[in-house]
């Protein structure tokens, strides 16, 4: 397939992860019609043929304008780089940093477009595939933070100025040759290496220390997250018209975190949408009974925070005495 109008993708997984990954690659080809996309799948070294095959198949419908490559990443790459740290050990490994080495295993891609696997798309890629980076090094939606003093205060501990530099990396449009040129691969590595005894959040902590500066602020819409639907921050950082449309309408939905759709999807005001698309692989999804938390989660969806919270209340006087 030729590569010159093609959506040039990316995602990376273990074999854990490979359900998850494989909704994400699904929604974001249903939801952009037409659209021809390279998907380059980074791996672990011992992620399986089985897996693999699986994948192909639940994409079978969209073969004609896919092209998917499975790239393995050696251990060596990540060895020794820092994770989460407010995760349980086992539940994010180094996988998370295969990004940081785009530049170096696809040379000869200028642009791509990162998605992690937690992540469904309900819009057309199109608009955001042709956001012009010329300059930046990226692009990428700011991360709210929830209201805590030591919340808000990360930014600052990241060498940042301003709140709202520190970005999310779950959705970023990647300027590659901009990374070859400037060797941000190097410097983020040297970031984390060095800075491995404070950092929370593995590579993104280093992403944003090293290039909040280089980056082209999206709208949000382009990562809504349920921080961004939840947190008063957000109403600080973005525009009322801007989160409105994220909260209600947005393009790409982000379950950062650890409110993870395929654990429980009520526990998310975009989950139960995550587990129709689940429901169409090969895979197992967790079915949960329709409770009170979904009528939470519709007022969510429909950015109604006041009747929210009145709902939130009732439920949680009604847990209180069950």
């Amino acid at each position: 397939m030729s590569g010159d109008d093609s959506i040039v993708l990316t995602c990376a997984s273990d074999e854990g992860y490979a359900p998850y990954a494989t909704t994400m690659l699904l929604s974001a080809l249903e939801n952009t019609r037409g659209a021809r996309f390279r998907v380059h799948y980074l791996c672990t070294p011992d992620f399986s043929a089985r897996s693999q095959a699986l994948i192909r198949q639940s994409l079978r419908a969209f073969e004609a304008r896919l092209e998917l490559n499975f790239i393995p990443v050696p251990d060596a790459l990540v060895a020794g780089l820092p994770l989460f740290k407010t995760m349980k050990a086992g539940e994010i490994r180094p996988v998370m940093w295969y990004r940081v080495f785009l530049p170096r295993l696809l040379p000869d891609e200028p642009k791509i477009l990162y998605l992690d696997c937690d992540i469904l798309v309900v819009g057309s890629l199109k608009p955001l595939w042709r956001t012009a980076l010329a300059g930046k090094a990226l692009a990428a939606v700011t991360n709210p933070f929830w209201d805590s003093p030591a919340e808000l205060a990360w930014a600052s501990r990241c060498g940042l100025e301003r709140r709202e530099d520190y970005f999310n990396s779950g959705v970023m449009l990647l300027n590659l040759d901009w990374w070859r040129r400037e060797d941000i691969t190097g410097k983020v590595i040297a970031h984390g290496l060095a800075n491995a005894d404070w950092t929370r959040f593995g590579d993104q902590d280093s992403l944003v220390a090293v290039l909040h500066a280089a980056r082209l602020p999206l709208a949000p819409r382009w990562n809504a997250m349920r921080m961004l639907m939840m947190a008063d921050q957000s109403r600080v950082i973005f525009s009322a018209e801007e989160l409105h449309e994220a909260i209600r309408h947005p393009a790409i939905i982000h379950f950062e975190g650890s409110t993870k759709p395929w654990v429980d999807p009520s526990k998310h005001p975009y989950g139960r949408l995550h587990a129709r698309y689940a429901r169409r692989l090969p895979w197992p999804v967790t079915h949960t009974p329709w409770t009170l938390l979904d009528l939470e989660n519709l007022l969510t969806r429909l950015d109604w925070p006041r009747l929210r919270a009145r709902v939130r209340g009732l439920r949680q006087r009604l847990a209180a005495h069950a």
